[in-house]
């Protein structure tokens, strides 16, 4: 999951220093949101903060939490991010149904343990008169 992490914020960075001709992009409106317009020119210079940036946007959204810090300006900033968002979804779906094999294992455990010791005590449920 790191790795994905890593490389979709990669991607992130990628696209917001690839914008031609002076296009607005995602890291020109995150200092205004997460560093309350702190020298935008300070941050967007340093590599590390932009880094930290496009990890929390993709944090973001895998997990479709989606608290509103980042736009999408340009059109491959909106395509990258749909792509992020359905791909967090399917992996939602993948989690949960991983949470639910789980239960359904654990209640068949259950199930043929108590088979086992009716089998060995087959009086131990009746009740007594």
């Amino acid at each position: 999951m790191a790795v994905i992490v890593h490389f979709c914020a990669c991607i992130w960075t990628a696209l917001a220093f690839a914008n031609e001709s002076g296009e607005v992009t995602w890291l020109s409106y995150i200092p205004n949101v997460v560093y309350d317009g702190t020298n935008s020119e300070e941050i967007t210079n340093n590599k590390m903060t932009v880094y930290i940036a496009s990890v929390f946007i993709t944090a973001e959204s895998l997990t479709t939490v989606g608290y509103g810090t980042a736009d999408y300006f340009t059109l491959r900033e909106q395509l990258f991010a749909m792509i992020l968002l359905f791909f967090g979804i399917i992996l939602f779906a993948i989690f949960f149904e991983k949470i639910k094999a789980l239960g359904t294992l654990l209640n068949q455990t259950k199930i043929i343990q108590e088979q086992k010791v009716f089998f060995f005590f087959p009086n131990i449920n009746k009740k007594k008169s």
